[in-house]
């Protein structure tokens, strides 16, 4: 985790092919400082995957994906809404996917899947590589069946913000 709160959302997903970073909340400059002291240089970045289009989870991905020219992984509601505000606009590497989409980036699979929270299409996702996994949920006001699912087949879970319980029976 690079930051988690009001002032900035950011994580990285990493494996000895890939590097990922799940929103950039914070400053480009502070996004930066915290990938170097993961020992990520800011040009080994593969993508940025985007759960929603708060400024608590995007801040910062303006400056850091068009000066290192980082892959921006979204779907179109969420890009529309950060393009429309006026951030974004000379950034032209954006990758769209449809929610509920399947995509790769290096040898990681990404599974996404809506969440319910005050944004335009927000999302979650179940990261795999090899025969590791990680479900990604930020924002979450109640667990649906498909959630649910979706993180049965993870073997670890990142959340924030989260108000209820999940109860995941992975033997059904």
């Amino acid at each position: 985790m690079l930051g988690s709160g009001s002032a900035g959302n950011s994580a990285v997903v990493a494996t000895d092919h890939c590097k990922i970073l799940v929103d950039g909340g914070l400053s480009a400059r502070q996004l930066v400082l915290r990938l170097e002291q993961c020992g990520i240089a800011p040009e080994q970045l593969d993508g940025v995957l985007l759960t929603h289009e708060h400024t608590d989870h995007v801040c910062g991905l303006e400056v850091l994906c068009r000066k290192f020219d980082v892959p921006i992984y979204s779907n179109a509601l969420t890009a529309e809404a950060i393009r429309c505000d006026g951030s974004f606009k000379r950034h032209r590497n954006w990758r769209i996917f449809v929610t509920g989409a399947e995509f790769s980036i290096c040898d990681v699979t990404v599974r996404t899947f809506p969440v319910p929270h005050d944004a335009v299409d927000p999302l979650g996702f179940a990261i795999h590589a090899g025969s590791g996994s990680l479900g990604f949920i930020t924002d979450l006001g109640y667990p649906t069946k498909m959630i649910i699912e979706r993180l049965r087949e993870v073997q670890t879970l990142v959340t924030k913000n989260f108000c209820r319980t999940i109860h995941i029976d992975r033997g059904r």
